[in-house]
């Protein structure tokens, strides 16, 4: 089970970089700022349909919000002795993952 305050902590990072106060963010989910606070805060665990329309609004998945996505563009994978450039697209790295599965698919 994701904690609250891990929850609390993504929305309200992802509230921030969208530059929304916790009232405009309130105002476009259709809750109450003290919800949103409470969330964020780690008081109050959103419902499923609540952690929806966050998602939805702050535009972003509902596993991001939960922290239970990977987030590609914040990787760094040693790869053959060697990490990837910055530049390192996000196809490039499902490029890997797929070649990597293929090479552990013919050991089995």
């Amino acid at each position: 089970m994701v904690g609250e305050s891990m929850i609390g902590e993504n929305i309200s990072r992802l509230r921030i970089r969208k530059s929304l106060t916790a009232q405009q963010l309130a105002e476009r989910t259709g809750l109450t700022r003290e919800q949103v606070l409470r969330f964020e805060h780690g008081e109050a665990r959103p419902s499923d349909i609540q952690l929806s329309i966050l998602a939805n609004t702050l535009d972003v998945t509902v596993p991001r919000i939960l922290g239970t996505d990977i987030d590609f563009t914040r990787c760094n994978i040693h790869v053959n002795g060697g990490l990837p450039s910055d530049e390192t697209s996000l196809e490039d790295l499902r490029e890997w993952i797929r070649e990597m599965d293929r090479k552990n698919a013919l050991r089995r």
